[in-house]
């Protein structure tokens, strides 16, 4: 949905609306096909405030320290990662990192924290090392 932004700061719907002879504006929103009224520029009065939605990113994913899988033995020091961020409903990829690193004693991973990734989306989050390991894990974005 594609929005204008008015010189008076009312945000309008370019798709199915206009500006009425009498200076009021109609805007038609979201699911509600019935158009509403908004009053024009000189009064600055809000009969109803309509709002378009946005996917709002900047989620963040905590890894857990990298293990080994057979063992839990931790792996600390890795460098040369690679990782594949995947919707986990749809299957697209979100994000692809490389050249990432364990800490050199906990193995942790430092949080990701990316536009493209939506709080409370699941996400299959597959890791390679240098030495061509690999492991996958589901996580929720916070």
């Amino acid at each position: 949905m594609a929005f204008n932004l008015l010189a008076d700061g009312i945000l309008v719907n370019d798709a199915d609306s206009g500006l009425l002879a009498d200076g009021v504006i109609l805007v038609a929103a979201g699911s509600n096909p019935a158009p509403q009224l908004v009053t024009g520029a000189n009064s600055q009065q809000v009969n109803q405030v309509i709002s378009g939605s946005v996917s709002a990113g900047s989620g963040t994913l905590q890894i857990p320290p990298l293990s080994e899988w057979e063992t839990g033995n931790l792996l600390p020091g890795q460098t040369g990662i690679t990782v594949w961020i995947n919707d986990e409903e749809s299957g697209a990829l979100v994000l692809k990192l490389t050249g990432l690193s364990t800490a050199a004693i906990t193995a942790a991973f430092s949080p990701i924290s990316d536009v493209s990734l939506v709080p409370g989306n699941a996400y299959s989050v597959r890791t390679r090392l240098a030495n061509g390991a690999q492991y996958t894990w589901t996580y929720v974005a916070s």
